[in-house]
């Protein structure tokens, strides 16, 4: 809702005007869209392209709802119209590589009439391409990305700017499909949507990525492939998506760099949303994806009326967003029946199968169609709360997350990261085994359902894994170009389920790791060359310059400058653990209980060199008399005791002796990026 909202406000320019509009305004065009959803039973934002239009024509001026388009002076009306608009731009964005195309959709009833057609096919599969040929500058049919010429067309469109013509390619085509030319003002769009329309083309020649090219996915032009936004396309099939910061990306650096903080506002950033409709799929998809069928057709039997038939269960949206998630693509009407005949009652006279597990609820009739023996079971309760949750859609401003966070540690797996068997029980005490997708499957099912927006899987400590064990043979899959619908998309057979699998393009791998962590080993070089590595260092220039007449900018860098002589740059100490200092007292807390301690471990307590970070200043003394009083003079080769002395940590001349006597001079780039330690 922001997100349109915004939009009013800004307008478009291309492919075609739409005009901003006030803050006033924008507020009423939402007032007027919620109540057109009111009235309409449902969400209108996803909404694809032919519904909308088909929507809008209900409720504009003389359709069958004028009343409720008038609502708030006609802001309803006006409000579905300019969503309609930016749907539809979004959409022809990947057209403007040919002006005389972008000339007729500068009349709205052309733009319109085209946008639903042309959608249409493109969901069914069929690619878009420009030609340079006049009189049929726009295809459908299939087309190679890299290829000049098209494989084989199938519907042809012409046009001037004043009217257009659309035909199919030849007379082997039209005598199967029907007559032209087409008036897409009178189509029967059921038709064209019927599973038979096109099914012996798509069968010769199927898409390449699931669903159709558009002309900016073949372009090479980057002018050419800008969303009405003006934010560049970057996928292959020309579907919207901003440019991204590099897909594998890990951030490292010592301890107190930011790590975290840069990590959980990019999260917040880039891969959070609110409940609005826009986010409804992704929304479903995080609820039905730990369902079990079980579940999955439970649902879908108390949200019907009448008895269903499993054609009508695996058909349903609930069903085939669950088979998306899961990756299946096959036997699925099996997993239906199976599901259906475990939990039917023993009572039942139509169904034979011996072995039942509780929940027992299902029953069949003699004309094979399933329902629930009583939906007033209390068993029941938690699934019609549930089915209530899901009509009603996300809470709005609900935070939606699109990522997925995980720690690597030398036990982590293959079977936890990828997939592997778990042992299941059922009431009877039989113990079986299923195939469970692990984390990484898991949220690249739930980017391959949601390819509009962007997904993470962020991997803390991720040099701590045993890389090889974990990845597996997916190591390959995870290359920016190896992803699927990329130059060199791969995919695999996983070893358990047997399923074909690849990472999504709309999946990013985020790392972090500690680089003074020394149970650490170099990270793997396998790793290493498929990642873009960003170092967090120290920013001084975030601390503050007085806290009690104390420097604390200068305090640490000295501090840092020291540690990396005496030892190595990677050592060095962040900026996070002093941004909260705010006196004397808050800098003593921290020097005791984070920094004394962590220079310990750095040095393994060579008490010297700490010393020596602190410019032989009182925090850390030597018990002179600890020799004679202890040992006598049995050892005169026995170390020397020390103690830090917390006293010492309440005098501002001990904090001020660790940057005391060096010239100002060295501190003239403090904030340059060179000694950004």
């Amino acid at each position: 809702m922001n997100d349109f909202r915004k939009r009013l406000l800004e307008g478009l320019s291309k492919p075609f005007e739409v005009k901003p509009v006030s803050d006033n305004s924008a507020d009423n065009y939402l007032s007027g869209l919620n109540r057109i959803e009111e009235d309409y039973g449902s969400k209108v934002f996803n909404l694809e392209i032919p519904a909308l239009i088909d929507l809008y024509d209900i409720y504009k001026v003389n359709g069958n709802k004028e009343e409720v388009g008038n609502t708030y002076n006609g802001a309803a009306r006006a409000a579905l119209k300019k969503l309609l608009d930016f749907k539809v731009a979004d959409f022809f964005i990947h057209f403007i590589g040919q002006k005389e195309f972008v000339e007729v959709i500068q009349n709205e009833k052309h733009r319109n009439e085209l946008a639903k057609f042309i959608y249409t096919l493109h969901k069914k599969g069929f690619d878009w391409f420009f030609t340079d040929n006049k009189r049929s500058p726009l295809k459908a049919g299939r087309k190679k990305k890299r290829k000049k010429i098209a494989t084989q067309g199938f519907v042809k469109i012409a046009y001037s700017k004043s009217s257009y013509t659309v035909s199919y390619t030849s007379p082997s085509v039209k005598s199967e499909y029907g007559k032209e030319p087409f008036d897409l003002e009178k189509i029967d769009y059921n038709d064209i949507k019927n599973e038979s329309y096109g099914a012996n083309f798509l069968a010769k020649w199927p898409p390449y990525d699931g669903i159709g090219l558009l002309p900016a996915g073949y372009s090479k032009n980057r002018e050419l492939t800008k969303n009405s936004e003006g934010k560049p396309v970057s996928s292959p099939n020309g579907r919207l998506k901003e440019v991204k910061m590099s897909k594998n990306v890990i951030y490292f650096g010592p301890p107190g760099t930011g790590k975290t903080y840069t990590l959980q506002k990019r999260l917040k950033e880039k891969y959070t949303g609110t409940g609005t409709s826009e986010e409804l799929g992704v929304w479903l998809n995080s609820k039905l994806n730990d369902l079990s069928w079980f579940e999955i057709i439970t649902l879908i039997l108390l949200a019907a009326d009448n008895d269903l038939s499993v054609t009508d269960i695996v058909n349903h949206e609930y069903f085939t967003k669950k088979l998306a998630l899961n990756g299946r693509t096959a036997q699925f009407r099996q997993t239906a029946w199976s599901a259906l005949q475990v939990h039917a009652i023993r009572e039942s006279k139509t169904i034979k199968y011996e072995k039942r597990t509780e929940p027992l609820i299902f029953d069949k009739t003699e004309k094979s169609n399933w329902f629930i023996v009583n939906k007033g079971d209390e068993l029941l309760v938690g699934y019609k709360e549930l089915l209530n949750e899901l009509k009603a859609g996300p809470p709005v401003e609900k935070e939606i997350k699109r990522f997925e966070f995980v720690t690597f540690h030398q036990s982590y797996g293959y079977e936890e990261f990828i997939e592997g068997l778990r042992p299941v029980t059922n009431d009877d005490g039989d113990i079986s085994y299923v195939v469970k997708p692990g984390i990484l499957k898991r949220l690249c099912k739930r980017a391959e359902a949601d390819a509009n927006h962007q997904y993470a899987l962020v991997i803390d400590e991720i040099n701590r894994g045993n890389i090889s064990k974990i990845f597996g043979e997916l190591i390959s899959l995870i290359e920016i170009d190896k992803r699927a619908g990329e130059e060199h998309s791969l995919t695999v057979t996983l070893p358990y389920s047997n399923l074909p699998f690849s990472v999504p393009s709309n999946l990013d791998i985020i790392g972090t790791m500690n680089t003074a962590d020394r149970s650490l080993t170099h990270i793997d070089i396998a790793l290493r060359r498929r990642f873009e590595f960003i170092e967090l260092r120290t920013k001084y220039k975030l601390l503050k310059s007085d806290v009690d007449g104390i420097d604390v900018r200068k305090l640490l860098f000295t501090i840092n400058k020291r540690i990396e002589l005496l030892l190595d740059r990677e050592h060095i100490i962040g900026h996070a653990l002093l941004m909260k200092v705010s006196n004397l007292a808050d800098l003593k807390q921290v020097f005791i209980t984070n920094i004394i301690p962590l220079l310990e471990e750095y040095f393994f307590e060579d008490w010297d060199k700490i010393k020596q970070v602190f410019n032989g200043n009182r925090f850390v003394s030597e018990l002179k008399d600890a020799h004679t009083t202890w040992l006598g003079d049995s050892d005169e080769y026995a170390a020397k005791s020390y103690f830090v002395d917390r006293k010492a940590f309440d005098e501002i001349e001990n904090y001020t002796a660790v940057y005391q006597g060096i010239d100002d001079k060295n501190f003239a780039a403090l904030f340059s990026e060179q000694e950004q330690n």
